[in-house]
C-alpha cells in the first residue's frame, strides 16, 4: 500500500516511515499541505496521514483540497496531530471530509489498523453540500483559527510572567554564579599552583632517582603488573613506556641461580603480609649482569583496603664490582704476604746453607787439586768427586729456593724470548713420553730482560708439570704460544692480569690434563706443597717458577677446569736495549800474579777457605771476619789492597755499608760483593753501590778466579754524584 504522510517535522516523518516500511508499506513523504497536495496529484496515494499545523497549507486546507476533488475524494484521509486537540478540532475535521481524527502520541500500530479500516469502507460520490457550504466551512475554520490564537495568546502571557519571574531568578542566579566563579578561580589558581608543585616535586623525585640510581615500584599481593617510575624501567631495562609491567617480565630476567631465592622470599613475604629485601643478579638486554637491591614494605590505609606493596629497586653494579675487585686485591695481598713470609724464610735457611756449601765444596775442590791423579790417592780423588757431586746437587737445590723466594742475584741480559721457548721445546720432545703431543704457537715478540737460564726452567717446569697432569695411557697435548701484549692504561681490571700500562710478552703453556681442583688451586704455587706421588716432585716446581717470573716484574696466572685441562699464562715486560754478555775465561788464564786481596765474610769456614782458593790461584789473600774490623784496617791503610770482596748480610755493618764507608775515602778501589742470599738486590743495585761485580755463594775456584779477574780489571764504578745509594737490610 502506498501511504502519503504530511508532517512539518521531519522526525515523526521518519517515524512514521520506519514503522509502515517495516510493515511492508511505501511511504511517500511531505513536509506541507501544498507538498502534499502536489504529490497526491503526481503519485495518486492509497492513503494519507497528516498533521493539522503545518506551514504555507495546514491539514485542514489540504483535507479540503482532497475531498473537493473528483479524482481523489474516495482516498481516506486521518489526522494524526498534537496540536488541535480539543473535540471541536476533530468535530470540524470531520465536517470538511476526514476520515478519522487520532491525537498524538498513539500507538502507531492502531494508526495502522484505522487507516486499512477506512480502505476497505465502501465510498460513494460526496452529496453536494455534504461538507458544508464555503462560508460556512470557512466561518468555522476562521472561529478555529481565533480559539487557537486565543489559547496561544494566553499561553503567551502566561509564558511572559513567568519569564519575568525568570529573569528575576536568573538576576539571583547570576549574582550566585558571579560569586561562585570568583570562588572557582580562586580554587582553580590555588589547585594549579599546588600541581604545579607537585609536578615540580616528582621532577626532583625523578631526578634524584636518576642520580641515586633508585626506582621505586608498586605491586599489590598476588597482583601481575609492577607500576614502575621511569627510574625503576631504566634498571629493569625495560621501555620507559608503559610503566605497567608485567610481574613476569622482570622474574623472567632474574639471574637463574638467584630466582628461586627471590620467588620464595616474594611467596612467604607476600602470605605472611611483610616486608623482605634482596640483593640478586638482573640479567640485561645487551646480554650483561646487573646487580640490584629490591626492599618491600607493606602498605595498609587501617581502612580495611587490601593492602599493597610499595618498593625500591637500586643498580648496586658499581658497588658490587668494587667489592669483588677489592676482594680481589685483598686475595692477592694476602697471597703475596704469605708467599714473601715463606720466602724470606726459605732465602735465610739457603744463606747458611749456601755458607756451609762454600766451605764444603771448596775444601773438596782443592783436596782434588792438591792430590795427584795416579797411585795410591786416586781413591781419594774419587770420593773428592763425590763430594763435588753431592754438594752441586744440593747447590742446584738452593738455587731453586733461592728462585722461589727471589732472593737469588742473577745477571740479567736483553734476550729473544722466542729462542729460549724453542730451545726448551727441543729438551722436552727428547724426553716427555711419546703419548703426549708438543705444540709451539710462536709470533714475533719483543726483547725482555730475562735471565735465560731462569726462562728455560721455567718453560722446562711448567711443561713438565703439564705432562704429570696427563692421565696414563691417554693421548695428551701440550701447546706453548708465545705472543705480544699491550696492557692499557687506566684503572685496573675486574678480571685478567693487574699490569701496568705497556708492552708485555705473553707465554702461556696449556694441556688438556686432568685438571686442578678448585680448592687446590689457591696452594699450587706454595714452596713443597704437592698433589703428586712421592717419585713425581719435590713440590717446589711451580714455587720456583712463581718467584723467577716475578723477580722479572711479571705476572703469572693460571686457569683450570678439573676433566678439561690448565693453561698458566706469564706476562714479562718488554725491553728493547741488547745487552752483551760476559763469557767466563778459563781457570788457567784467571791466575793472579801477587795482587793483594781483603775478603770479609763474618762465616770463619768461608773466609778460611775463600783465602786459600785465592792463595792457590795467584794472590795476596788476607781474611777478616768482622766487617767493623775490616772497615778500620781499609781506612787505616788503603792503599795496601788491589781488590776488597765482602759480604753482604753480616753483623753490625752490611757489605753495602761497608762500600760506603771504602770509597768515602777511596773512591778508586775495586770492590767484590759475595752473597748466597741477595734479599732485594739485582744486578742494577749492585753496581749502583759501586761493585765492579757479584760472587754467588756456593763459588767454586773458576767461578771466584773470574769474577776477581773481571773485577781487577773493569774500569772503576762508583754512583753519580749525589745519587743515594740503596738502603740497606737489616743484618742478621
Amino acid at each position: 500500500m502506498k501511504i502519503l504522510v504530511a508532517d512539518d517535522h521531519a522526525a515523526n516523518r521518519h517515524l512514521l516511515e520506519q514503522f509502515l516500511s517495516a510493515q511492508g508499506h511505501q511511504v511517500i513523504q511531505a513536509c506541507d499541505g501544498e507538498e502534499a497536495w502536489n504529490a497526491v496529484q503526481a503519485q495518486r496515494p492509497d492513503a494519507i496521514i497528516s498533521d493539522a499545523l503545518m506551514p504555507r497549507v495546514d491539514g485542514f486546507q489540504f483535507c479540503q483540497l482532497v475531498k473537493q476533488h473528483s479524482d481523489f475524494f474516495r482516498i481516506p484521509f486521518v489526522f494524526y496531530t498534537a496540536t488541535y486537540t480539543d473535540p471541536a478540532d476533530e468535530q470540524f475535521a470531520r465536517k470538511i471530509g476526514a476520515d478519522d481524527f487520532v491525537i498524538k502520541p498513539s500507538d502507531l500500530g492502531d494508526l495502522l489498523q484505522r487507516v486499512e479500516r477506512e480502505l476497505k469502507r465502501p465510498r460513494t460520490a460526496p452529496m453536494p453540500g455534504k461538507h458544508g457550504t464555503g462560508v460556512e466551512v470557512l466561518e468555522e475554520y476562521s472561529k478555529r483559527l481565533s480559539i487557537r490564537l486565543e489559547n496561544k495568546v494566553a499561553e503567551l502571557e502566561a509564558s511572559n510572567e513567568s519569564l519575568r519571574h525568570s529573569e528575576q531568578s536568573v538576576r539571583q542566579l547570576n549574582e550566585r554564579l558571579s560569586q561562585t566563579v570568583l570562588a572557582l578561580e580562586r580554587e582553580i589558581a590555588e589547585r594549579n599552583s599546588v600541581e604545579a608543585a607537585l609536578r615540580m616535586r616528582e621532577e626532583l623525585l625523578r631526578s634524584a632517582q636518576a642520580v641515586g640510581r633508585i626506582g621505586s615500584f608498586q605491586l599489590a599481593p598476588g597482583g601481575q603488573h609492577l607500576e614502575c617510575s621511569v627510574e625503576a624501567c631504566r634498571i629493569f631495562d625495560l621501555p620507559d613506556e608503559p610503566r605497567q609491567v608485567p610481574l613476569a617480565a622482570v622474574f623472567e630476567r632474574i639471574h637463574g641461580e638467584d630466582r628461586e631465592k627471590l620467588e620464595r622470599l616474594y611467596s612467604a613475604a607476600a602470605e605472611k603480609g611483610s616486608d623482605f629485601e634482596a640483593e640478586h643478579r638482573y640479567l640485561a638486554r645487551d646480554g650483561g649482569v646487573r646487580y640490584l637491591f629490591v626492599r618491600l614494605a607493606t602498605y595498609t590505609d587501617g581502612r580495611g583496603a587490601p593492602p599493597v606493596y610499595l618498593g625500591v629497586v637500586q643498580d648496586v653494579s658499581r658497588r658490587k664490582e668494587a667489592e669483588l675487585q677489592r676482594s680481589r686485591l685483598e686475595t692477592q695481598l694476602l697471597q703475596a704476604q704469605k708467599m714473601e713470609a715463606i720466602g724470606n724464610l726459605a732465602g735465610g735457611i739457603a744463606h747458611d746453607f749456601n755458607n756451609v756449601l762454600t766451605a764444603i765444596l771448596a775444601n773438596a775442590e782443592m783436596l782434588q787439586m792438591e792430590l795427584p791423579t795416579s797411585g795410591s790417592a786416586a781413591h781419594l780423588r774419587e770420593n773428592a768427586a763425590a763430594i763435588l757431586t753431592a754438594g752441586g746437587r744440593a747447590r742446584e737445590l738452593v738455587k731453586q729456593i733461592l728462585s722461589f723466594s727471589r732472593n737469588q742475584v742473577v745477571e740479567r741480559s736483553s734476550i729473544q724470548p722466542v729462542a729460549v721457548v724453542q730451545e726448551a721445546m727441543k729438551l722436552l720432545r727428547s724426553t716427555l713420553p711419546k703419548t703426549i703431543e708438543l705444540r709451539t704457537e710462536v709470533s714475533q715478540v719483543p726483547n725482555i730482560l730475562a735471565n735465560e737460564a731462569q726462562l728455560h726452567q721455567v718453560i722446562l717446569n711448567l711443561c713438565t708439570n703439564a705432562s704429570h697432569a696427563m692421565p696414563s695411557g691417554r693421548m695428551g697435548q701440550i701447546t706453548v704460544s708465545i705472543t705480544p701484549y699491550e696492557s692499557p692504561a687506566g684503572p685496573p681490571p675486574t678480571s685478567g692480569p693487574m699490569l701496568r700500562a705497556g708492552r708485555y710478552v705473553r707465554i702461556q703453556v696449556r694441556d688438556n690434563g686432568s685438571g686442578i681442583p678448585p680448592t687446590v688451586l689457591p696452594r699450587i704455587f706454595e714452596p713443597f706443597f704437592t698433589t703428586k706421588p712421592t717419585d713425581q716432585g719435590t713440590g717446589l716446581g711451580l714455587a720456583v717458577v712463581h718467584g723467577i717470573v716475578h723477580s722479572h716484574k711479571g705476572v703469572i696466572l693460571v686457569e683450570s677446569a678439573v676433566g678439561e685441562g690448565t693453561c698458566f699464562t706469564i706476562y714479562l715486560p718488554a725491553h728493547e736495549t741488547a745487552t752483551k754478555r760476559d763469557t767466563t775465561p778459563p781457570l788457567a788464564a784467571s791466575r793472579g800474579s801477587g795482587q793483594r786481596i781483603l775478603f770479609v765474610d763474618d762465616e770463619p769456614s768461608v773466609a778460611k777457605i775463600a783465602t786459600k782458593l785465592l792463595s792457590q790461584l795467584g794472590y795476596s789473600a788476607t781474611a777478616i771476619t768482622d766487617p767493623v774490623s775490616a772497615q778500620q784496617e781499609v781506612l787505616s791503610h788503603p792503599n795496601d789492597y788491589d781488590l776488597v770482596i765482602t759480604d753482604y748480610l753480616m753483623p753490625r755493618l752490611t757489605g753495602l755499608d761497608l762500600a760506603k764507608a771504602i770509597h768515602g775515602t777511596r773512591p778508586d778501589l775495586p770492590l767484590l760483593l759475595a752473597a748466597g742470599f741477595g734479599g732485594q738486590l739485582d744486578e742494577t743495585t749492585v753496581r749502583a753501590s759501586g761493585f765492579r761485580g757479584f760472587l754467588a755463594k756456593p763459588f767454586s775456584a773458576q767461578t771466584l778466579a773470574a769474577a776477581v779477574l773481571r773485577a781487577l780489571e773493569s774500569p772503576a764504578v762508583k754512583p753519580p754524584p749525589g745519587e743515594k745509594l740503596p738502603s740497606s737490610p737489616a743484618t742478621r
